[in-house]
């Protein structure tokens, strides 16, 4: 299958997610079957073993697929999204339990990942702010906030603990609207490493996108101890 890459297009492994995600859509792929092998795909496609994986990879971050020790890709039933809008912050959960604390852990001009400079509509080689902070309840790490800024954000502020959002509106870029996909999943090793004494239970992972009108914001992945929180989506009045 011939793939394009031109200057502005889409990366090749972004490609061959989109045309995976579709056959499982279309069925192609049956929720339960095995997905072709890496080596299949990098015939079909003409790529390198790392673009595949690279792939395959955003499949598992969508929650479409899960890789099996010595059973190879198994093709997961696709869970429905919610596209809403919600005004969440740094300061947005937990409020009501006792000894809640919120902290900076790092801030830093990094190349982001290629989602985050797609989402941006940046090139990829381009440094953007990271922002990494934490919510800790009753002394333990209960959430991680991973988040990338818009190069256009004129971001300086060291020693904030609170909303980012009101932040954001005082330099002139108030969040208009957001779009979150919200899922479970287990635990990886970089978790753990966030996660003093995380056991075996699922986490709630939240993909976060906000933008000023047209304009991306910020992408913010967070991840939660599922035993400290509880997701509420209210539609309607």
């Amino acid at each position: 299958m011939q793939l394009v890459s031109l200057p502005g297009d889409k990366p090749l492994w972004s490609q061959i997610a989109q045309i995976l995600s579709e056959r499982i859509a279309n069925g192609t792929y049956p929720v339960g079957s095995t997905m072709p092998g890496e080596m299949a795909l990098m015939e079909e496609f003409g790529v390198s073993r790392i673009t595949v994986r690279q792939a395959l990879d955003k499949l598992v971050s969508r929650g479409l697929i899960e890789r099996r020790r010595g059973k190879g890709t198994l093709v997961l039933k696709p869970q429905d999204l919610i596209e809403t809008h919600l005004h969440s912050s740094f300061s947005d959960f937990a409020e009501v339990r006792n000894h809640t604390e919120r902290k900076l852990l790092s801030l830093s001009r990094e190349t982001p990942p290629e989602e985050v400079a797609e989402f941006f509509g940046i090139p990829r080689a381009q440094k953007v702010v990271r922002l990494c902070r934490a919510t800790v309840i009753n002394d333990h790490r209960a959430a991680y906030f991973e988040t990338y800024l818009s190069p256009e954000v004129p971001f300086d502020r060291l020693d904030d603990t609170g909303s980012l959002y009101e932040y954001l509106g005082e330099l002139g870029f108030p969040v208009t609207s957001i779009v979150e996909t919200v899922r479970a999943a287990n635990p990886t090793e970089k978790d753990r490493e966030r996660f003093e004494g995380l056991g075996e239970g699922a986490l709630l992972k939240r993909c976060r996108q906000g933008s000023f009108g047209q304009m991306p914001v910020e992408y913010t992945n967070s991840t939660y101890r599922g035993q400290d929180y509880e997701l509420t989506i209210r539609l309607g009045e």
